[in-house]
């Protein structure tokens, strides 16, 4: 299936709403909208912000959760030629400042029920528009109706190769960076690759619990824009999820492996084996282990399983692997179009087998950064601190981050190793491997544990100890091993190594 992506996303949603205007869209608990709905709420608020002086090029930032708003407030901004800024819903004031200043924000849009980082940053900045829409109101678009009754007529839609959406990073290793994505590369990374592999179409519902904030969570756009429907989940818990689940409300999901496996625990705790009415499942934001994918295969029996692999910088739509078991330590190949390269210290290419660091460029991949110039020419290579490596055939196995390479006592120790074998303990809900500074081996190698729900913390640390020491060799063994309440997570339940206990 061939898919136009060379246009404007707001045509693809009014190609919709004329052919299937009455075709439910988008639910979010009980409330439904259909195509036609969807279209005509996106006029309805780009009239709104247009009115209010939002022209092309200018920035809205988006504090809406996953909700239906945040859906029209997307397509709104398509639609105007606005730069849409999403920003995740449970952000602090300092955090929604932050964005602000990077994003030089003309616009922020917010809803209730709690709207108040957002008012702050709003004020403390003179954010020159400040919209917030009454979710508890029978009409929550009311407040961003067009002032002058919404009379004007709305420009031309802007061409496919403008500024549509910027994804700031999940600030893993500190401060974010926003990744420029255009109208064309938007529609390439969210159904024109993924449409090859994964032929998700009418009948498919896509049940949404990762944030609209993220790349990720965006794929439920591309639900939509492929004529299927979204299903939001607000705040989901994994027990929510779970129960969503089991009343066979999804047919697509996509997730990180710590929701996913999270989740496949919960429900063997609950007696329920399988989701049978799952038929579809993208898994990525971190390296997957051949024991959660043995996991996945019989939780969704009837699911196709790829894994995805990429960044803010490309979505997860720079590599891919299905069907391959005996390639499973490895996040697939390379999408048609999109190179990868590997570069070692000397910033030349690394030969096959040798780990070097992961730079990216290619059909959906950005071009620059945010306030950074347009490039001329070839698209230029973007870094994405990654560390990885090629196998004979070409497929890509990720090693960790820079920085997750521990040099202890002179050996070279890859955290994502000793992570992965701390996960198979069925103690370990979630763990964290990092270098601390040590007088005699120059880093020692500390690992952070969350123990699962009911585990008897007394005595785990030996055990765990002792568990690793018959895994792996001995300069690998954790010196110490921390259990802890909590683990520092984004929005997307990837861990913030730099945000542990020193």
């Amino acid at each position: 299936m061939e898919i136009d992506c060379n246009r404007n996303v707001f045509s693809v949603l009014a190609e919709l709403a004329t052919q299937r205007p009455d075709v439910e869209a988008l639910s979010f608990y009980g409330a439904r909208w259909t195509f036609g709905d969807l279209e005509t709420a996106a006029l309805r608020i780009a009239r709104g912000l247009r009115a209010r002086g939002v022209r092309e090029g200018d920035t809205v930032g988006a504090v809406l959760g996953n909700t239906p708003e945040s859906v029209m407030v997307c397509f709104a901004a398509a639609r105007l030629g606005a730069i849409l800024v999403p920003m995740s819903e449970g952000a602090t004031t300092h955090e929604v400042e932050k964005l602000v200043r990077a994003a030089r924000t003309d616009v922020l849009v917010a809803a209730t029920p709690d709207p108040s980082a957002a008012a702050a940053a709003a004020e403390r900045l003179g954010v020159r528009c400040f919209v917030v829409l009454d979710r508890t109101a029978a009409d929550p678009l009311a407040a961003v109706d067009a002032v002058d009754g919404g009379t004007d007529e709305l420009p031309a839609p802007v061409p496919a190769d403008r500024p549509f959406v910027v994804w700031f990073s999940s600030g893993t290793t500190g401060e974010p960076k926003g990744s420029v994505q255009t109208h064309e590369g938007f529609l390439l990374n969210n159904i024109g690759k993924w449409i090859r592999k994964v032929p998700i179409g009418p009948d498919d519902v896509s049940l949404v619990f990762l944030p609209l904030g993220h790349t990720g969570g965006g794929m439920a756009w591309g639900t939509i824009l492929l004529g299927g429907s979204a299903k939001l989940l607000a705040k989901p818990s994994t027990s929510e999820i779970v129960e969503s689940l089991e009343k066979g409300e999804g047919s697509y999901l996509i997730g990180s492996a710590t929701i996913f496996r999270m989740v496949v625990r919960l429900g063997r705790e609950r007696g329920l084996e399988s989701f049978p009415s799952v038929r579809k499942v993208i898994v990525g934001a971190a390296p997957v282990s051949t024991e959660l994918l043995a996991e996945l295969a019989v939780a969704f029996p009837a699911a196709e399983i790829f894994q995805g692999y990429g960044a803010s910088e490309g979505n997860i739509s720079v590599c891919s692997l299905s069907e391959t078991p005996h390639k499973n330590h490895t996040v697939g190949v390379p999408f048609p179009g999109v190179e990868v390269r590997l570069l070692g210290a000397d910033r030349r290419p690394v030969p096959v087998g040798e780990i070097g660091e992961v730079e990216i460029r290619g059909p959906g991949i950005i071009r620059r950064y945010f306030h950074q110039p347009e490039p001329d020419g070839e698209p230029p290579w973007i870094p994405l601190n990654d560390l990885a490596a090629f196998d004979e055939d070409g497929y890509l196995r990720i090693a960790g981050r820079q920085g997750d390479i521990i040099i202890s006592g002179g050996f070279n120790v890859m955290a994502i190793e000793v992570e992965s074998v701390l996960h198979q303990h069925p103690a370990v809900a979630a763990c964290a491997v990092v270098g601390r500074d040590d007088e005699r081996l120059g880093e020692k190698v500390v690992a952070f544990v969350l123990p699962t729900e009911g585990t008897d913390a007394d005595g785990l640390e030996a055990a765990l100890g002792a568990y690793c020491a018959e895994r792996l060799t001995r300069y690998k063994v954790p010196r110490e091993i921390r259990v802890i309440d909590t683990m520092p997570r984004t929005a997307l339940g990837k861990i913030r190594k730099h945000l542990l206990p020193a």
